[in-house]
């Protein structure tokens, strides 16, 4: 029997214990049995027999590495896995590997390829950063806390921001022109990193910054660049070793990730696992509208639906205020949509729903719905409007 020696190349330190689905092809073109996963800090072996593979990774930023190596009788070979962007820093890794250093790799249809108009800044120097807060009934605020300064300037980054945002609704304010702005939701952490990224010419529609954030548990941030991809069948392979329940049970620690665990195991369709996890998630931190949305569609989908709660728990959030995960914030609009369809069925006027849907209506129209987090464009948090080339 001979080894495969599986491991990452580039800067993996800042990327933590992410996992990555992982796909080995023989000779035949038959695919090794079971489920196989590369832990981006650490090296993998793999048992085969002599001959020709094709080993693949793939990346929770859509990157999809291929290597081809021989393997002789009784030997072990090397197998290093370098992705065609990599970062230029050590501690940038996570930005590029899990989240992806252009807003692209997100898109379902890559805007068509175009110089830099007037509304970018071609760039000249750092993008104008403040903090908000939205408290329950809409009220937004700038943030008593203070604007992290970015660490470090790379060619293709503006540089980190790290910040504690444990207990709050932060949202990190984003202009590259006066008339040019977006708001961008922080989940609620101790350890929240933001990075800007200079988005390529090609990727011109509008808004030339690319945000990513990341709550620090690297496991939870992988599974939301599946989720946020529509990579179900990744985000699934990678999930059956990510404990979404320990998240959920040590949601106390870590909401943010708890409520990533949420997301996935709603989409995996797993409820037995969500026990009643969710109504806690939801009850425990009234400041986060996450938790009713999530416990609004655990009701929903379970073996005797709960309308009237569902409803319940959709308005409380829309009380909260917006959800800091762009899934959240579209799970947050099927569930009002859903309400308002049951009352026309049933010949009622709902004027809660119906003005819930009337006050999310502008943010989704607004929204980034590339980004992990939820964004929207608009000068003023309270005003959101969509900007007039964005795809």
């Amino acid at each position: 029997m001979s080894t495969l020696r599986i491991r990452f190349a580039p800067y993996v330190s800042d990327s933590g214990n992410a996992v990555v689905p992982l796909r080995i092809i023989d000779g035949k073109w038959r695919q090794l049995p079971g489920n196989l996963q590369l832990t981006l800090d650490r090296v993998l072996d793999v048992p085969v027999s002599p001959g020709s593979f094709t080993i693949q990774a793939f990346l929770p930023n859509g990157e999809v590495i291929s290597e081809q190596v021989s393997v002789g009788s009784e030997t072990t070979t090397e197998v290093s896995l370098e992705p065609v962007l990599a970062s230029p820093r050590e501690d940038l890794a996570w930005g590029y590997l899990l989240k992806g250093a252009s807003r692209a790799a997100a898109m379902k249809e890559p805007p068509v390829k175009k110089q830099y108009g007037s509304v970018a800044l071609a760039i000249r120097g750092v993008p104008a950063l403040e903090l908000w807060e939205r408290s329950k009934n809409q009220r937004w605020a700038k943030s008593s806390l203070p604007t992290p300064i970015l660490e470090g300037s790379e060619k293709a980054s503006f540089g980190v921001g790290k910040l504690s945002t444990m207990g709050r609704l932060v949202w990190l304010r984003v202009a590259w022109t006066s008339a040019n702005v977006k708001f961008v939701a922080l989940p609620p952490s101790r350890n929240v990193r933001f990075n800007l990224f200079d988005d390529p010419p090609e990727v011109d529609d509008g808004d030339p910054i690319n945000v990513v954030v990341d709550s620090g548990n690297s496991r939870a941030e992988s599974i939301l660049g599946y989720l946020r991809r529509g990579d179900f069948a990744s985000a699934r392979q990678v999930g059956a070793s990510f404990d979404a329940e320990k998240l959920l049970l040590e949601k106390v620690q870590d909401p943010a990730s708890a409520a990533i665990g949420g997301y996935f195991l709603l989409q995996a369709s797993e409820f037995g696992r969500l026990h009643d996890w969710t109504k806690n998630l939801s009850d425990w931190f009234d400041y986060f509208p996450d938790g009713p949305v999530i416990r609004g569609w655990h009701v929903l989908r379970s073996s005797s639906p709960d309308f009237q709660t569902a409803r319940k728990l959709f308005l409380e959030a829309m009380h909260r205020g917006l959800p800091v995960y762009t899934i959240g914030l579209r799970l947050l609009s099927d569930g009002l949509a859903l309400c308002a369809s049951r009352a026309i069925e049933n010949k009622l006027t709902d004027s809660d729903v119906e003005n819930a849907q009337m006050t999310l209506a502008p943010y989704v129209a607004a929204a980034d719905w590339t980004s992990a987090t939820t964004s929207f464009y608009g000068t003023r948090p309270n005003d959101p409007r969509a900007l007039a080339n964005h795809a």
